[in-house]
């Protein structure tokens, strides 16, 4: 069940500040299903809320197809959250995203509001600020800086 947000009402109000996406590829999408439990207990939990969910499928021909939510229904449980999705990823976004996505793999690209940072989100405004970047950082380039980090002369 869907319902719409007012942003009147602080439970339904998205601090703009905390919202980015993720994507992650999965090898089709009835993988999919493995996963959403983990999401169904972030939404929970309030550790995020998701603003928006496509699914993009690219076939081994190399078209793509874009998937609402309510028509995959390895996402079902998703679907059960108070949760109101869509309208944060434009045509150009997806067309974008679907750049990244190998021949024969299916991507969840997901739009959510990182609510575990909400606090954070309060303070920085009332001190005066405002949040201005943040990234996801490529697992290559943590796991290159982790391994720099680890040199096999210390104690030599």
């Amino acid at each position: 069940m869907t319902h719409s947000r007012d942003p009147r009402n602080p439970q339904h109000a998205i601090d703009a500040d905390l919202v980015g996406y993720l994507m992650f590829a999965m090898p089709d999408v009835g993988a999919v299903t493995s996963v959403v439990p983990a999401l169904v207990s972030l939404v929970e939990q309030a550790t995020i809320r998701i603003v928006d969910v496509v699914v993009l499928t690219r076939d081994d021909d190399g078209s793509v197809a874009t998937l609402e939510l309510e028509a995959v229904e390895h996402l079902a449980a998703l679907r059960d959250l108070d949760v109101e999705v869509g309208g944060m990823l434009s045509g150009h976004d997806i067309e974008m995203l679907s750049l990244a996505l190998d021949r024969g793999t299916a991507a969840v690209v997901l739009v959510t509001e990182d609510r575990w940072a909400t606090a954070l989100g309060e303070a920085v405004r009332a001190a005066g600020g405002h949040m201005i970047a943040g990234e996801r950082i490529d697992a290559h380039r943590v796991r290159a800086a982790l391994s720099e980090g680890t040199d096999d002369s210390e104690g030599a």
